[in-house]
This record gives structure tokens, sequence and C-alpha cells, in this order.
């Protein structure tokens, strides 16, 4: 799925995404990420939902973003409690839903300059490797 054309400025936007993967900043990545407007980070281990806990929450906090976008994979599925409950503590927002309407809306949120982060859940199909 094609999700923008061009990219203003520096922010880091989320150009395709497919059963193959993530296409951003002319990359192609097949794994599961966390992005900002300006960092990507790339998680080495495939992440599952059970790594959205409370510890990676604490992470989440020390960066202090406005707002967390999760993608959880092809369908929407809710992270364990104490992960939305610690970034709320921390007055931190987060929405919760499927990978590639996470995509659209961290795009959208990032060309409007907001202070967004996304955790992005990549799950492989069948024959990727």
């Amino acid at each position: 799925m094609q999700l923008t054309l061009d990219q203003p400025g520096n922010i880091l936007f989320i150009n395709t995404y497919s059963n193959e993967g993530f296409g951003i900043a002319g990359d192609h990545h097949a794994q599961s990420l966390t992005l900002t407007p300006d960092v990507m980070e790339l998680h080495e281990s495939q992440m599952s939902l059970s790594d959205l806990n409370a510890s990676l929450a604490e992470t989440v906090v020390k960066r202090s973003p406005d707002l967390v976008i999760v993608g959880t994979g092809q369908t929407l599925t809710f992270p364990e409690l104490a992960f939305s409950a610690t970034l709320m503590q921390a007055g931190i927002g987060c929405e919760v839903m499927a990978t590639n309407a996470a995509c659209r809306t961290y795009n959208v949120l990032a060309a409007e300059s907001r202070d967004v982060m996304a955790i992005l859940l990549f799950e492989p199909t069948a024959g990727n490797d």
C-alpha cells in the first residue's frame, strides 16, 4: 500500500507498508520498528504483542512523546493493560490499531508536526524470509 509520495522537510514518513515490510526514507525494513518524525529504531528481534509491556512503556516514558501509536499487526489486538496504564500515568496518549491504520495515522500526525511515536509490529507472512 502506497502511503505518501513526498516527504516535506526532514520528517521520517512511512512511504509504503505491505505484508513484506515498511518502506521508509528509501529503504525497506521487514521487521518491527519504533519511529518518530526524526528517529527510526529497528528492532533486531521480532517483536510480538507480549513485548508491549510495562518495561517497554517505561522506555517510551523516558522519551516523552505526546502520543504513541501502536500497530499490532494485521488485526487490532490490545497489549497488556500495564503498557497503556504506564503511559497514561505519565500523561502520554496511546492509540492501538492494526499496523496499516497505524502507519496512516502516524504519517498524518507527523506531517502536522505532532510529537508522535509509532511502535509498529511486523508480522512476516508465510514465504517471507
